[in-house]
């Protein structure tokens, strides 16, 4: 899986990193290795602890996030709401992974890798599973 993939990469650089900073390579460097598998293996730990929740009516959409238990609420309201939309997340191997997006009036159109909006869940391997997540969401927000 994804999260698999992650944790190895995450943790063959943060070896690197420690292998270096042990044989005294330069600390720049052992920096950077470790840093980076720092890095991938926090994007890691959100791809196997992490989880978003969604509630969708006619009022609006409430979004929370959590990893670990800890996390945060956000409200867009039905009349921020210009639709729901499906975009490739992630690519591992040959396997695709989808995106749900909340299109919004107030987040501006975005040029570049990134699609405008909300991102709602994400990682969501089956593409028929996310189009019928996101024909939920229509379905409660009358759209």
């Amino acid at each position: 899986t994804a999260a698999t993939l992650a944790t190895l990469f995450g943790l063959v650089f943060a070896v690197a990193g420690a292998v270096l900073y042990a044989a005294s390579a330069g600390s720049l460097f052992a920096a950077a290795f470790g840093g980076f598998g720092a890095l991938i293996l926090y994007a890691a730990l959100g791809l196997w602890a992490g989880s978003s929740r969604v509630a969708a009516n006619r009022g609006g959409v409430t979004l929370q996030r959590r990893l670990l238990g800890a996390g945060r609420s956000r409200r867009v309201p039905a009349e921020q709401i210009e639709g729901v939309a499906l975009e490739v997340g992630l690519r591992a191997s040959s396997s695709v992974y989808w995106d749900l997006y909340l299109r919004t009036v107030a987040e501006p159109r975005k040029r570049g890798r990134r699609p405008a909006g909300v991102r709602l869940g994400g990682c969501i391997r089956d593409k028929q599973e996310a189009e019928r997540l996101a024909q939920l969401l229509r379905d409660a927000l009358g759209l």
